[in-house]
């Protein structure tokens, strides 16, 4: 019989390999629709540009890169994000997903004793890659955001999850690679917190004592752990 836990996962830096996918996005994609038109954007300013934006914890990064090099000019700004539209597309049809290291095996362990669930922003399609990895049999809920209408950072992503099991927020682990989208908006509905910091939104940290995570981790031996340790100190706590 499975714990009445239910640990929520998200997909791309968490099941799925990211941090190589999509710089090669911002540098073959991105970089190179703006260069066309900016012949005088060096890689080096591009680069400087990405990373102000995600400290800034903007929303929509490729949307506020693009807006940064082409503001105040709406039409040139449509014609950009058209242009990257497409070629994201082309992109994403030929660029091979693969698991990040160690996380099927976790992924099969916890499932044996806990309610699993996918918490992503993502396409639908997103499920035939995960079953190809053989993943998706090992999640209970495997509705992604395209599917609920709703995403990440808004709370009704989360609460979504909250009412489907039936579940309290402190038996509910939210894991992310995004402090913005993951981890932030998942505490204050009082869930419990696990950030898997890597990849491109590694850089980004606590405005305020309120948006520190429960735990922190940079591998799947770490999350293992986290995860462990949070079912342990609940439970230790319910004791008291």
């Amino acid at each position: 019989m499975k714990n009445h836990w239910v640990i929520l996962f998200d997909i791309g830096g968490v099941l799925l390999e990211e941090e190589i996918a999509y710089k090669q996005y911002l540098d073959k994609v991105v970089y190179t629709c703006l260069q066309k038109t900016d012949p005088d954007l060096t890689k080096t300013k591009f680069n400087i540009i990405v990373r102000e934006s995600i400290q800034s914890f903007v929303p929509e990064l490729v949307s506020t890169i693009v807006w940064r090099l082409c503001a105040p000019d709406l039409n040139k700004f449509s014609h950009l994000k058209r242009s990257i539209t497409i070629k994201t597309k082309e992109f994403e049809k030929n660029t091979e997903r693969i698991l990040v290291e160690g996380i099927k095996d976790l992924v099969r362990e916890f499932a044996a004793e806990y309610t699993l669930s996918l918490a992503g922003n993502a396409k639908g399609s997103i499920r035939e890659v995960l079953t190809k990895h053989g993943l998706l049999e090992y999640f209970e809920h495997t509705l992604v955001s395209e599917d609920l209408n709703v995403s990440k950072p808004d709370t009704r992503f989360f609460m979504h999850y909250l009412d489907l099991f039936k579940v309290a927020p402190r038996h509910c682990i939210m894991i992310g690679d995004r402090l913005d989208n993951d981890i932030i908006p998942a505490k204050k509905l009082g869930l419990r917190t696990i950030w898997f910091r890597r990849g491109i939104y590694s850089i980004l940290n606590p405005r305020n004592p309120a948006e520190i995570p429960d735990q922190t981790v940079n591998n799947a031996i770490e999350l293992r752990n986290a995860i462990r340790n949070t079912v342990s100190n609940q439970t230790s706590e319910a004791l008291r």
